[in-house]
């Protein structure tokens, strides 16, 4: 099982690089369609570059124009709750 996560870890941490790039481009909509996709990868990934991206999603969901996919996003990024502590 540690190749799967292995994977789905690395597989997340590229949507989220992924995703930041056409948010600063301007294209929000794609953005949020990648980094929905790097959310629902990182579920159960327990990784410190996984814990850092959804805190920097977190932190630049505000620059973000309000939408019903921003809102949903700006939603689920704050609800991961990361687990305990190193």
């Amino acid at each position: 099982m540690i190749h799967g996560l292995d994977r789905q870890r690395n597989r997340a941490i590229v949507f989220a690089d992924l995703g930041y790039l056409p948010l600063e481009r301007g294209n929000t909509e794609t953005a949020l369609v990648t980094l929905s996709e790097f959310l629902n990868c990182a579920v159960g990934v327990r990784s410190v570059r996984i814990h850092d991206a959804r805190t920097d999603i977190a932190a630049r969901m505000p620059s973000v124009p309000d939408s019903p996919a921003a809102g949903l996003l700006r939603n689920r990024a704050r609800r991961s709750t990361p687990w305990a502590a190193y």
